[in-house]
């Protein structure tokens, strides 16, 4: 079953500060991949957190197939929802397949002891993202790259029908920047998941996404199309930057090149 999700006039700021946020409305189905562009500071990981209900709007409210998420149990609400957290290092020994078979904690309680079925799932979710051969290595010891695959794979695990991700592809190099951006697009063309994700570059955003939410700099925002939204003037706009998108070609497949020529 595709999983419709919305914000509807969704407004947030900080105690005492002015908004953040400023009616934010957006709506993605089925296996779309929604990127979520700005520059420091303008809000992205805030809105993946008023998003999921970790921060409460202010007015307006995210919603899963027409239900306000406000209405759901927190139970039955991470079940349908994943989320994936910047990678960042990890001080628990835990092995690569007792972090991944955390995933299954919404499904068997925090405290509760893994079945078959469960080892099942951490087995296709470590497959999923090409980590089996890691499964006994520890977290603390996985490079940047190595340590996100992991926490895909222990979003995978709990089987949603949504991945929210967190500047997946930061601080990577550009063979694991790859890696990350063509799982994502595996997942929700293959899979079927609906994946959302922010990043600081309109090159990742365009090379995988079918639908682009830009915020800027005074709360308000731009969604649509990515090739539609992601523009020269856009990206000038939000960056402050003049931009040039160049289109490249390798084996038959176009790619977008963005560049930032000069500063305004």
């Amino acid at each position: 079953m595709e999983l419709n999700f919305e914000v509807r006039g969704g407004t947030f700021s900080f105690k005492g500060a002015p908004p953040i946020l400023q009616n934010i409305d957006f709506s993605i189905e089925g296996s779309c991949v929604l990127s979520i562009l700005g520059p420091n500071g303008v809000g992205k990981t805030t809105l993946l957190r008023c998003m999921m209900g970790m921060l409460p709007w202010q007015s307006g409210g995210s919603y899963v197939d027409g239900q306000n998420i406000a209405e759901f149990s927190e139970h039955e609400l991470w079940r349908r929802i994943a989320y994936v957290p910047q990678a960042k290092h990890m001080p628990f020994a835990f092995t690569v397949e007792e972090m991944v078979l955390l995933g299954r904690s919404v499904h068997t309680g925090l405290f509760g002891q893994p079945g078959e079925k469960d080892r099942q799932f951490c087995e296709q979710a470590m497959a999923a993202v090409g980590i089996t051969h890691l499964r006994t290595n520890r977290c603390n010891r996985l490079s940047g790259g190595e340590l996100q695959m992991v926490l895909i794979a222990r979003a995978l695990c709990s089987r949603p029908q949504m991945l929210i991700l967190d500047e997946p592809e930061s601080n990577l190099d550009f063979r694991n920047q790859l890696i990350i951006l063509e799982t994502i697009r595996r997942l929700s063309k293959e899979d079927g998941l609906c994946c959302v994700f922010n990043t600081h570059y309109p090159a990742h955003a365009l090379r995988i996404s079918d639908k682009s939410l830009v915020l800027f700099r005074d709360g308000k925002s731009l969604f649509g199309c990515s090739e539609d939204v992601i523009t020269s003037k856009t990206m000038k706009d939000v960056f402050r930057v003049h931009v040039d998108i160049l289109q490249a070609s390798y084996l038959g497949v176009n790619y977008h090149a963005v560049t930032a020529v000069a500063l305004l």
